[in-house]
């Protein structure tokens, strides 16, 4: 039969710790190892001799971007100012086939990376035309994220705070349902060089009363 004592429960604890923190490092190199094979396949595909990040993608067509917009928080509608202050989630999709890594023997299904990856890749330059300011979320940093697949297509994301004009009419109040739209283009291409699609194929449409 077998006798429990303390020291044979230290060294049983000392066993389970000792493989626990076993696992952890095996796990942290793992981690480590993936990352350095992302950054070091991000570095070689955004090297400024052999891209551009001021060019668009090359396309036949105008570059096709998908759209999706969720608001995540509507306060402080102000009907003097005519105008309401939000929180978006914003995710923009297009492809850029200069970015593409397939070639890369082992490379992981995606890249993914933040704030670092987004300043040095191309990006649509999309505004809210009907802003009276807007900034991207910045808790402690600016909340963005990239992903690129193999093929080049790339899903930016980020959160976005804006404050829009609306036009607020109260004629029929306190039974008023307003209606606000949030228009979105952008400043550096027209549209025979960006086509702007929502994903789904609908705008996005949100009431508040």
């Amino acid at each position: 039969m077998f006798k429990f004592t303390m020291k044979s429960f230290l060294l049983a604890f000392w066993i389970l710790f000792t493989s626990l923190d076993t696992v952890r490092s095996t796990n942290e190199t793992a981690i480590s190892e993936v990352s350095r094979w992302t950054i070091q396949i991000f570095d070689e595909i955004t090297d400024q001799d052999v891209y551009d990040k001021r060019e668009p993608p090359l396309s036949e067509g105008p570059i096709s971007v998908e759209a999706s917009v969720s608001m995540t928080m509507l306060s402080d509608v102000d009907i003097h100012e005519s105008d309401f202050s939000t929180e978006l989630w914003v995710e923009l999709s297009w492809k850029d086939e200069r970015l593409a890594f397939s070639y890369f023997p082992d490379g992981p299904e995606v890249l993914q990376g933040e704030i670092e990856f987004a300043e040095k890749i191309w990006k649509p330059s999309l505004y809210v035309l009907n802003e009276k300011q807007s900034s991207v979320v910045k808790f402690p940093q600016a909340n963005v994220l990239i992903e690129i697949t193999p093929d080049g297509h790339i899903t930016y994301s980020f959160r976005l705070q804006s404050k829009v004009y609306c036009a607020i009419s109260l004629a029929n109040f306190p039974f008023d349902v307003q209606k606000c739209n949030l228009h979105i283009g952008s400043w550096s291409l027209n549209t025979d060089e960006l086509k702007l699609l929502w994903k789904g194929g609908e705008g996005a449409n949100t009431y508040f009363g």
